[in-house]
């Protein structure tokens, strides 16, 4: 999926962006029983951060072969 997604060129997201997604969201387990809607909401968030670092690394390193 990712070689896929390289195709397309990609926004600039701000570290910044990334970082206050991380503490918004942190990647932790539930300390408690959730439901399986709630387990699916946590690892898609944890997706879309994922995605949005892929897209800066991807974003970066096109950039910086361009302009070498």
């Amino acid at each position: 999926m990712e070689g896929e997604l390289s195709l397309i060129k990609y926004p600039l997201i701000s570290d910044a962006t990334i970082q206050y997604l991380h503490q918004a969201f942190p990647n932790k387990l539930p300390t408690t029983q959730v439901s399986e809607f709630e387990l699916g909401r946590l690892i898609g968030m944890q997706e879309i951060i994922g995605h949005l670092e892929f897209i800066n690394r991807e974003t970066y390193e096109n950039y910086n072969e361009e302009n070498d």
